[in-house]
């Protein structure tokens, strides 16, 4: 704009001169004497034709810049709609991929719901061939009158207890959906209600904190865990016909959470399922005695209900001047 006005002046200042000086010339009648001095009037003819040139020049100058704007402008119009273009396709594949991973992502919880009803099949069948088994075996010996009372009475405890159990199944995939209360505990109310369902002569605490140390958050769900967690051990001491069976059980605090431990000296699990313990399909015991279930819910309610973090890998440790191998679960809740 300042180069444009410029040249704009100096054309202005040029014309004016030239202006003024035919003025003068016409004024005092110098045309004739101009006329007739030959070299005076080639200087002055020269003069206007340079003059003339400058201005066309000047003119052609702004022409070809005006020009050459004009070809950089179009030259960027068609970048940008070629980026334009470049987004809006961008945008159409970014949609395609949500819309992908909607697909893929609703396809993962079906087949993680098929896995996991598959997998509550098979925990409810052995339990269902029992009930079917004794009842079919009652009505059979009733019919031929071999059947005695007792035997009636302990087939329907039998029948009971099996589903009992399966009732007590269907709890553990319900109860972790309900609202629950939290509760203010010590360490030593939650050991006694560990040690009511577990096999406490196996039990070695180590670390053992004050009873005075509490703790507020969801007692029951932590008791289930640390209980399923130590029944896992004891199943697998009996598999694999352990002589030494020790559980060594600590507690560990650091600023704001609490820290429990539990390893076993029961070899540890394979290297090829240690990554997947906690996924639902995933088995440490035969097909017939477990599916893998017990340590999924174990790593739901810690994660979803306790608000904390459960990991395991395999430890050797020593124990009473000896050397062992087992699995190291590492539990992290926090205080409230």
């Amino acid at each position: 704009m300042n180069k444009n006005l410029t040249r704009f002046y100096i054309i202005f200042v040029f014309l004016s001169i030239l202006n003024y000086f035919l003025y003068t010339l016409i004024k005092n009648n110098y045309i004739l004497s101009i006329l007739e001095d030959k070299l005076l009037l080639f200087l002055i003819i020269l003069f206007i034709i340079l003059l003339i040139l400058f201005v066309l020049i000047l003119i052609l100058r702004e022409v070809y810049q005006n020009r050459a704007l004009c070809k950089k402008l179009e030259k960027k119009e068609k970048l940008l709609k070629n980026r334009n273009k470049k987004i809006a396709e961008l945008r159409k594949k970014i949609i395609i991929n949500r819309e992908n991973d909607r697909i893929f992502f609703e396809k993962s919880k079906i087949s993680s719901m098929n896995e996991l009803i598959l997998n509550i099949t098979h925990f409810w069948r052995q339990p269902l061939s029992i009930i079917s088994t004794l009842s079919t075996s009652m009505q059979i010996h009733n019919e031929l009158g071999t059947i005695s009372s007792n035997d009636i009475n302990k087939n329907n405890e039998m029948i009971n207890k099996n589903a009992q159990y399966l009732s007590s199944i269907i709890e553990k995939f319900t109860k972790p959906s309900r609202k629950r209360k939290k509760e203010l505990f010590n360490i030593e109310q939650l050991l006694n209600d560990i040690l009511k369902h577990t096999k406490s002569q196996q039990i070695v605490l180590q670390n053992y904190l004050k009873c005075s140390f509490t703790i507020f958050n969801h007692k029951d769900e932590l008791v289930q865990v640390l209980v399923n967690l130590l029944q896992n051990s004891f199943e697998v001491f009996e598999k694999r016909s352990i002589d030494e069976k020790y559980v060594l059980l600590s507690f560990n605090t650091d600023e704001d959470s609490l820290i429990i431990k539990i390893k076993d000296t029961a070899g540890g699990f394979e290297e090829n399922i240690l990554s997947k313990v906690f996924e639902p399909y995933t088995t440490t015991k035969q097909k017939s005695i477990g599916v893998g279930l017990g340590l999924f819910l174990s790593y739901i309610i810690v994660s979803d209900i306790l608000i904390g973090k459960i990991d395991v890998k395999n430890e050797e440790f020593s124990y009473k001047n000896r050397d062992y191998k087992g699995a190291s679960f590492n539990i992290r809740i926090p205080f409230c």
